[in-house]
């Protein structure tokens, strides 16, 4: 069976959601991470956050940028984002207006791992009872 392996800027949190989710979501789910390459490393799940390639370059998606700066429920799910990763970080900059968006009734928390640490944390969110 296929492990994976923690790396630079991975902490103990990170590695606890691994552990109960690495290549258990649906083989056709992206992972939106406001980070862009966390999510996918953890779930083994791709994203569409960068655009282009390497012979043209590299940009970030600007639909991923417009959700990582103001997340909803219906623009996530428009851009096949059904699974959302959370970090204390990114939460911290949301507005209220995405904290309630991101913790509507609808919205199941399948991973969530806490350190009183400077109240860091870790939540992997399922969108897919949130439909249009």
């Amino acid at each position: 069976a296929n492990r994976p392996m923690i790396a630079a800027k991975f902490d103990e949190l990170d590695a606890l959601v691994v552990k109960e989710v690495w290549d258990t979501l649906p083989a056709e789910a992206e992972i939106f991470d406001p980070d862009n390459w966390q999510g996918t490393v953890i779930t083994g799940r791709l994203n569409h956050a960068v655009e282009g390639d390497y012979f043209t370059g590299i940009q970030p998606n600007p639909t991923w940028q417009a959700l990582v700066e103001a997340p909803t429920r219906a623009g996530l799910l428009a851009e096949n984002y059904a699974f959302v990763y959370v970090n204390e970080k990114w939460w911290g900059n949301l507005s209220a207006e995405a904290h309630a968006e991101l913790q509507a009734a609808c919205v199941v928390i399948l991973s969530e791992h806490q350190s009183a640490e400077r109240d860091r944390f870790r939540r992997l969110l399922d969108l897919r009872g949130c439909g249009e």
